[in-house]
């Protein structure tokens, strides 16, 4: 054995593969699986879904009926720009659980929009954003009213 292979099989040591390992997957553990799969996995938009968003823009910009035809353009079935659905995502903390459409630009993956549908409204995710800061901002004040009271 050359001085190479020696420091190699001293940085990867050989261990054995644990007894378990080609054991059968309990129907738990496949449900399981079988459940973070069915969540993690994007779709492509419905027709309707792609409106509500349509919709939605033109509502909040204000955009007039007659220029509808180019916000329909950027989420049509033909555009360049990817979007997906997202059935059942949820945030951490449990802010929001439900569907997301994220488009991501043709122009710079950097661009992303992002919409939830919360009480089968359409919303942007910075609103979802907002909320998660509020109440981040609420329990710091909580906490340093206790760390107050403590020291009081």
């Amino acid at each position: 054995m050359s001085k190479a292979q020696q420091n190699d099989a001293r940085v990867i040591p050989q261990t054995k593969a644990p007894a378990d390992w080609l054991q059968e997957v309990t129907p738990e553990q496949r449900r399981y699986r079988d459940r973070l799969t069915n969540h993690l996995t994007p779709r492509l938009p419905t027709g309707q879904e792609r409106r509500e968003v349509v919709d939605y823009i033109m509502a909040k910009h204000k955009i007039a009926k007659q220029e509808r035809w180019m916000e329909e353009t950027y989420y049509d079935e033909y555009t360049a720009m990817p979007l997906v659905v997202f059935d059942h995502y949820e945030t951490h903390g449990f802010a929001y659980e439900g569907k997301l459409l994220l488009a991501v630009s043709d122009y710079d993956p950097a661009l992303t929009e992002a919409y939830i549908w919360r009480n089968g409204k359409v919303e942007t995710i910075d609103r979802l954003h907002r909320q998660i800061e509020h109440k981040a901002k609420a329990w710091q004040k909580r906490l340093a009213g206790k760390k107050t009271q403590q020291a009081a």
